[in-house]
């Protein structure tokens, strides 16, 4: 019970996270931002409430091996148990970035003997403060570790304390060609429940997040793309890339105190 609570509450910080970059991007200033399911978000701004269902769009496409969506999840997870453990060990700060095996297999892997394995091996280094240390599976002397059939390689830097001590996974990928049909799909699936948001507020935005730092979400978006194929049920539906900070408002359905379009203009 306690990872399922654990998990939801990473899971909220993120949206918000992503919520406040899209306000900011978007020179919004609110007063207040309820946590609420559903919707995820209302927020207060400019005497009004405006309801905010965040979600992601992500590249489906596993014709190469697992869902990247489902590869990410597992490796963050993984690093994030390893960073918690080795800090309660007491090992000195670590700036720690993990390269996974490109064939790792989501349900297969050991989640709790990586963490662990990962703390060792940083813990192994004895790093000083400012010194580097790379591990790589392919080296003459690590071949025959445990964790090399997982990890790749590991990048670790001694640093001053811990807050400086980053624990991130190192990921490559292809960039998909953002579409009208990609975003309809999900506005699509996301229209569906518009009955449930309204309950709480009746106007609701919806923000389709796209993560670039991450290979399962990073969308290419045309120069001149064609907002007005996609259709939605919600009063506004954004599209928000990060970090970049491109935000598009892919479909309008007018709505009685709605701020004008022009205030959203594209940011590239």
């Amino acid at each position: 019970m306690r990872s399922r609570i654990d998990t939801a509450s990473v899971k909220k910080r993120h949206e918000r996270f992503f919520l406040e970059q899209f306000l900011e991007q978007q020179e919004i200033v609110p007063t207040l931002i309820e946590d609420r399911d559903p919707p995820d978000f209302l927020v207060h701004f400019e005497d009004r409430i405006v309801g905010v269902e965040v979600t992601y769009l992500h590249i489906r496409d596993s014709s190469t091996g697992p869902l990247a969506q489902a590869v990410e999840s597992v490796t963050d997870r993984i690093v994030a148990r390893a960073q918690q453990l080795y800090i309660a060990s007491g090992a000195p700060p670590a700036h720690v970035t993990v390269l996974f095996g490109s064939n790792i297999k989501p349900d297969e892997i050991r989640r709790d003997f990586t963490a662990k394995e990962l703390v060792r091996l940083v813990k192994g280094m004895s790093l000083k403060t400012w010194e580097r240390v790379r591990w790589h599976s392919s080296d003459e002397d690590s071949c025959d570790d445990p964790i090399a059939k997982t990890v790749d390689s590991v990048h670790a830097l001694g640093v001053p304390d811990h807050q400086m001590a980053h624990w991130t996974v190192s990921r490559a990928g292809w960039v998909a060609t953002l579409t009208p049909e990609r975003l309809q799909t999900r506005v699509s699936e996301k229209s569906a429940k518009i009955e449930a948001y309204q309950e709480a507020v009746q106007e609701t935005w919806l923000l389709i997040v796209s993560d670039g730092r991450k290979p399962s979400q990073a969308f290419l978006v045309p120069d001149h793309f064609a907002t007005g194929q996609v259709s939605s049920a919600f009063a506004r539906t954004f599209f928000f890339c990060y970090p970049e900070g491109t935000v598009i408002e892919v479909s309008i359905r007018e709505t009685i105190g709605t701020i004008p379009s022009s205030q959203f203009a594209d940011s590239q």
